[in-house]
């Protein structure tokens, strides 16, 4: 099997490595880089499918990395973060509304909406804070996530207690608000 990063082919014994291993040779290989793409014989798979999935790598004769500057990759999601929070915290007043006046089931299910664009946004920000330089920055987005995902937990407390005014009231006063102090943040990365 060869493995090509970036249209380069690379010298890398794959004899008897697991995918993680593979993945650690390649890293090793890269600079200031993180892989962005993985194509097998050509099909592009994602990331966790190469990482998690039992594929016969036997069987596959070519597997091409791609990969994008960590610069590159941090601009990009914080534009994309940036265009998606309004909506996301619309959606989140729109649930803290709901709430308090007692649409339960409307709710829940914009609620529900949100926690998949709440896991996505911190995830992306995790990773975001995780290869930025500048550690000051990089300490507080890590500290209001952590906050912000303490918050999101005593939310799901007081959901599954039923005590909707104080849901309500967490998504509203303390999730939106470290959501405004998260943008505020990656503003001043995009600078």
């Amino acid at each position: 099997m060869e493995v090509i990063i970036n249209e380069t082919k690379v010298e890398i014994d794959l004899d008897e490595l697991s995918k993680d291993e593979i993945l650690e040779k390649v890293r090793e290989e890269l600079e200031d880089e993180i892989i962005d793409r993985i194509y097998l014989d050509e099909v592009e798979v994602y990331f966790d499918y190469f990482k998690e999935n039992s594929i016969k790598l036997d069987k596959i004769d070519e597997v091409t990395f791609l990969t994008k500057e960590n610069e590159v990759l941090i601009e990009e999601t914080l534009v994309q973060a940036e265009e998606y929070l309004p909506k996301l915290k619309e959606a989140l007043n729109q649930a803290a509304h709901l709430y308090k006046s007692k649409s339960l089931n409307k709710a829940a299910d914009k609620l529900d909406q949100c926690l998949d664009g709440l896991e996505w946004y911190t995830e992306a920000m995790s990773g975001i804070y995780n290869l930025i330089d500048e550690e000051e920055v990089s300490d507080t987005g890590k500290d209001l996530l952590d906050k912000m995902n303490k918050a999101n937990s005593r939310a799901m407390v007081a959901m599954q207690n039923e005590n909707h005014d104080y849901l309500s009231d967490i998504i509203k006063f303390e999730i939106v608000d470290y959501l405004d102090k998260l943008n505020d943040l990656n503003s001043e990365l995009l600078e």
